[in-house]
């Protein structure tokens, strides 16, 4: 009989500890569950946030002009939210303007003088000087006054004869 009691004590054993498993794993089903039931789902709040003070800066000096967006609307990183007036910015800007005024008439000054070389160039090129140009400008005005003056032409200058004869 000794076998058979102790055949009985082991199964006794074993089936009081296969129910307390079979007990522990229920209770942590349990448990898993209810906390999943029991939590709340987030809620979703919509609203308007007041607020008294907000704190800007700028890196430049200046006053604000104008705000360009209003209350309630959303702003992303980036945006413009307000504009600044700076006299020493617009001032800075008249100054930058001007010197680019001046730099773009100086490049037109070069690029005239430039053109202007370059016609001489060509005009040396075609083997004439600026005193044989010159000499050729004055030449029609000479032809004419020596048409005026000519013998037979012109009967009030008949003095100017002699200089044409000989």
């Amino acid at each position: 009989m000794n076998t058979r009691f102790l055949i009985r004590t082991v199964f006794s054993v074993l089936s009081w500890v296969v129910l307390a498993i079979v007990a522990v794993a229920g209770v942590w089903a349990f448990v898993r569950t209810w906390q999943k039931v029991a939590r709340p789902a987030p809620e979703v709040l919509q609203g308007q946030i007041e607020a008294t003070e907000i704190d800007v800066s700028s890196k430049i000096p200046g006053r604000l002009d104008a705000i360009a967006v209003i209350e309630g609307a959303a702003v992303r990183k980036g945006d413009l939210i307000a504009t600044l007036d700076s006299p020493e910015i617009n001032a800075k800007l008249a100054q930058v303007q001007a010197t680019r005024a001046a730099a773009a008439a100086q490049r037109d000054k070069a690029d005239r003088v430039a053109h202007q070389d370059a016609h001489q160039e060509k005009g040396i090129r075609a083997g004439m000087s600026s005193e044989h140009r010159l000499r050729q400008k004055d030449q029609p005005e000479k032809r004419a006054g020596e048409q005026q003056c000519q013998p037979g032409r012109d009967p009030g200058h008949a003095d100017h004869e002699p200089a044409f004869a000989g």
